[in-house]
């Protein structure tokens, strides 16, 4: 019963990259629709999130694992972080991607770097509840 209890704690950690995700998908479909850019936030949550996951995708792209990147150049450092980021990046056809998410922090504001950085967003949600609530975990015994 122990491990079963140590499971769902480490699956925790998935829940809160979704949680992170799921709020700033709803700051820039906000910001999106008052037309405003990050610059307009009193709160620097979103710049931090939008900063980690630029970051981390530059290190990605630097054609190296991104678990052997595990220093200043890529703040996700949980394994869970770097697993559902690394299965995003895969995954996430946008060649633009990093651009976008550039001139967000810089203070733009594009309607497609917007939804850029929602999509982006929403499947760093999306892959961080299917590792939650994955069932192969309940029957692994591990």
């Amino acid at each position: 019963m122990e491990t079963l209890g140590s499971m769902a704690g480490e699956r925790t950690n998935y829940l809160s990259i979704a949680l992170r995700a799921r709020g700033a998908i709803k700051t820039l479909k906000s910001l999106k629709s008052a037309h405003q850019g990050l610059l307009a936030l009193p709160n620097p949550d979103l710049q931090q999130d939008l900063k980690s996951v630029l970051q981390s995708l530059k290190a990605i792209e630097s054609s190296e694992p991104l678990h052997a990147k595990l220093s200043h150049e890529a703040p996700y450092l949980r394994f869970e972080e770097v697993q559902t980021l690394d299965e995003v990046s895969k995954s996430f056809k946008d060649a633009h991607l990093l651009s976008s998410l550039q001139a967000l922090l810089d203070g733009g504001f594009q309607p497609d770097d917007m939804r850029t950085a929602i999509r982006l967003f929403s499947a760093i949600e999306r892959r961080a509840l299917y590792h939650y609530s994955d069932p192969s975990w309940a029957g692994s015994g591990v």
